[in-house]
């Protein structure tokens, strides 16, 4: 006897497992994929659901979500490699994942999150590459922070950031005080007073942690710093007159035993300390011989202005003739040392 009748097949339940890429942070700048992958088992027999099931992954994006149709590979498993760029803000973002559109199991998805971390970028504005400066002018140093995505614009309100210079000894500075201005740009003023001649390097170091990587940038040899020299003038000699009881200009003959000063005046505008040093050419050896130096101390700032001087009484019967002298000047920088121009002084008779 036969019996006419109808049933429904139903689709399978299933259970979703997240088992990679919840709570992953991933880098957004640069190749740093990372897979996203859901475990599918069949609800009914308690094991992973074989290979070809349908299922889709959404990820959140600045716009919407972005959409993957992919199936099970051969363990069950729905995988998708994600590797994040610009259409992705930074930050958790929320993805789901699980089956879909499948003949034999039903619709279904897991919601998980995970967080992606921009690169911070220093973009120096000032100074400018290559400029000139003296010691003792303050020099403005201005910045901006963007990000690896230019749509983002300028970042505001780093967690924490810092200016610091390389001077030509390779001795970092931190310029401060710093300040932030509240709209993506930043900047300090360096007083150069009594700093190093030569190329001094910027470095800009900034964070704003957990949504950006750290970044430090150097730019090297960026500026000059010029120490200005000193200047030499009125280089003199006077003998000391023993009948008149003071000092007199050495302008004709003199006898070889005389009691000599030698002078010159000193001017530095940027208060370096300066010394002379003094050498005279003998007429007996025609050969420069260093004899005595004078230091005027500086201070940072504040110009030098003095006179060296020095005496000496060493000069000898021999030495009858044509005799000379110069002065070297140094202010601490050895490019700035120089010699002045030698003076065929004293001219030495016998002494009475």
């Amino acid at each position: 006897e036969i019996y006419g009748g109808s049933f429904t097949v139903e689709k399978r339940g299933v259970i979703l497992a997240v088992q990679e890429g919840a709570g992953i942070v991933i880098p957004r700048e640069g190749t740093f994929a990372r897979n996203l992958t859901i475990l599918v088992i069949d609800q009914t027999t308690g094991s992973a659901v074989s290979a070809g099931v349908n299922g889709s992954f959404w990820i959140e994006t600045k716009f919407g979500w972005f959409e993957i149709n992919l199936t099970t590979n051969e363990t069950g498993q729905l995988v998708y490699s994600f590797d994040p760029d610009c259409n992705y803000n930074v930050g958790r973002i929320t993805w789901i994942g699980g089956t879909r559109g499948d003949a034999c199991y039903i619709d279904a998805n897991a919601t998980s999150s995970l967080n992606i971390t921009g690169q911070l970028k220093n973009n120096l504005q000032l100074p400018e590459a290559n400029s000139v400066y003296n010691v003792t002018q303050l020099i403005p140093i201005r910045f901006n922070i963007t990000s690896d995505c230019a749509d983002e614009g300028l970042i505001a309100n780093a967690t924490s950031f810092s200016i610091e210079l390389r001077s030509p000894l390779d001795i970092f500075e931190t310029c401060s005080p710093a300040y932030d201005e509240y709209n993506g740009w930043y900047n300090c003023t360096w007083n150069s007073t009594g700093k190093k001649e030569g190329y001094w390097d910027i470095r800009l170091n900034a964070t704003k942690m957990p949504y950006y990587y750290f970044n430090s940038s150097l730019y090297e040899n960026w500026f000059w710093l010029e120490n200005i020299n000193a200047t030499s003038e009125n280089a003199t000699i006077f003998f000391f007159n023993y009948t008149l009881n003071k000092w007199q200009e050495v302008t004709q003959e003199i006898g070889w035993s005389s009691y000599f000063n030698y002078t010159i005046d000193i001017f530095d505008q940027e208060g370096d300390t300066i010394t002379c040093l003094l050498y005279i050419k003998r007429n007996s050896t025609n050969t420069w011989e260093q004899i005595g130096s004078y230091t005027i101390p500086g201070v940072p700032g504040l110009p030098t202005q003095g006179t060296c001087w020095i005496t000496y009484q060493g000069f000898s019967c021999s030495d009858i003739g044509i005799n000379s002298f110069m002065w070297e000047i140094r202010n601490g920088e050895q490019a700035n040392f120089y010699n002045t121009t030698p003076i065929e002084l004293p001219i030495l008779r016998e002494s009475k």
